[in-house]
Formats: C-alpha cells, structure tokens, sequence
C-alpha cells in the first residue's frame, strides 16, 4: 500500500496486516485514530517506511505496533506524534526500527 492519506475519526484503525509475508507499506499519512494507526500482528518481512502517524483520539491507541510472531520488520524513515503510546512490540523478532521520530507521546 502506497501514497495513502487516512483522516479517521471513531472506532477507527488505520493500516493493519494480520498473518501476511512480503507487506509493504510506505508514503502513508494517518491522523485521528482511536485503535491503532499501522497494526503488524503475524508478518513476515514487514517495511513500515516513511509513514506519518498523528493524534490518538483514545487512551489506549498505539501510533504503531508489532505483534504476535511478527519478524524481519523494518521501520524506517517514519514520524509518530500525539499519540500515548508511539511504538510497541510484543512477541517478535528482528525488527529494525531507524530514523524515526517519535514526539509527544
């Protein structure tokens, strides 16, 4: 998925892989979310590049997250800001996280 922009508002998510090999997703803006701005639960050789995650509207929305056997991620290249949680990992390996900005979270 490239070149995307998400304006989201309630009960949102923006950009999820489940259980998925070569997924690649890059030039994406998404603001406003309530769950989870870029979700990788179960991939295989995984790119998050050059993606603008903004404004968390809930307690409990990540900007992104990397979960349940996920490996060979890289996030590169990428801006998360206003969210509470910016970054979790949970369960996976390999993963190469690089020129990142995380702000305000």
């Amino acid at each position: 998925m490239k070149d995307v922009t998400l304006i989201l508002g309630e009960s949102t998510r923006g950009l999820f892989a489940s259980n998925s090999t070569d997924i690649v997703f890059e030039d994406a803006e998404i603001d406003r979310f309530t769950r989870l701005g870029v979700w990788f639960m179960g991939v295989t050789r995984g790119l998050i590049n050059r993606i603008t995650v903004d404004e968390s509207l809930s307690a409990h929305a990540n900007g992104v997250s990397v979960y349940n056997d996920s490996t060979d991620i890289i996030i590169a290249n990428s801006k998360i800001t206003k969210t509470n949680h910016g970054l979790t990992f949970e369960d996976s390996q390999n993963i190469l996280f690089y020129r990142n900005i995380i702000d305000g979270t």
